[in-house]
C-alpha cells in the first residue's frame, strides 16, 4: 500500500563574497562549499581578487520516508547544521579562510530581520575569518528558496510517485506558506468528446 512522504528541495543561489580593501597573499583560485542535510556541494572555481562573483546555483534534494508533517521537517531542521566554507586551493589540501555554521532551518527561512533589502530575496551574512586570513570579515551575498511536496511511495518500487496535494515554499518573511496546485480536469462533456476523438484518430 502506498504511503505518504515529503520530499525537500533546496536551491541556493551564491551570488558572491565581497571584502574591501583585502588582497590576498596567495594566488590560488577559491571556491564555496555548502552542506545541508548530509549532502555536499560547491561551486565552481573563480580567481583570488575580491568581490569573489560566483553567480551559481546549488540545488538540494532529499525524500523524508519517515515524515509526514511540515511541522516535523521543521523540527528537523533545526537540529541539522549548515555549513559554508570559503576555501583556496593552496597545496597540499587547500586552506579554509572562512566558514559559515547555522541550523539549516533559520538558514532557510530566517526571521523578517534577517532579510535585506533586496526586494526581501537577497540576504548577506558575514563569515567567520580563519588564522590564515587577515583582514575584515569576508561578506555572503546569496538566496534561498525550498520547495516541499508531498508524494506517495509505492511498496515494493525505490521510486517516488509524485501525488503533489500540497506545496509548501519559503516567504521572504521567512515562513512556510502553502497552497494547492491547480488541476486541468475535463467536464464529462468535453471527456466524452476526448474519447471519442481519440477512438476516431486510432488507425484502422
Amino acid at each position: 500500500m502506498p504511503r505518504k512522504v515529503l520530499r525537500c528541495v533546496l536551491q541556493l543561489e551564491i551570488r558572491s563574497i565581497t571584502c574591501p580593501g583585502v588582497l590576498l597573499k596567495d594566488k590560488e583560485e577559491l571556491y564555496l562549499s555548502v552542506s545541508i542535510l548530509g549532502q555536499y556541494k560547491k561551486t565552481r572555481c573563480v580567481p583570488a581578487a575580491f568581490p569573489l562573483l560566483f553567480q551559481e546555483k546549488l540545488v538540494f534534494e532529499k525524500t523524508f520516508a519517515n515524515i509526514v508533517d511540515p511541522g516535523d521537517l521543521v523540527e528537523l531542521l533545526e537540529v541539522d547544521t549548515a555549513v559554508l566554507e570559503l576555501i583556496q586551493l593552496v597545496p597540499p589540501v587547500g586552506e579554509i579562510l572562512a566558514t559559515y555554521e547555522e541550523n539549516t532551518r533559520d538558514f532557510l527561512f530566517p526571521d523578517p530581520k534577517l532579510t535585506s533589502r533586496h526586494h526581501g530575496v537577497d540576504r548577506e551574512i558575514l563569515m567567520k575569518r580563519s588564522s590564515y586570513f587577515t583582514g575584515i570579515a569576508p561578506k555572503l551575498r546569496f538566496s534561498t528558496s525550498s520547495l516541499i511536496t508531498e508524494s506517495l511511495l509505492s511498496s515494493g518500487r525505490s521510486h517516488v510517485q509524485d501525488d503533489l496535494n500540497w506545496v509548501h515554499h519559503s516567504t521572504p518573511n521567512g515562513k512556510l506558506q502553502t497552497k494547492l496546485p491547480k488541476k486541468n480536469t475535463l467536464s464529462p462533456e468535453k471527456s466524452r468528446h476526448s474519447v471519442a476523438r481519440k477512438n476516431y484518430e486510432q488507425p484502422t
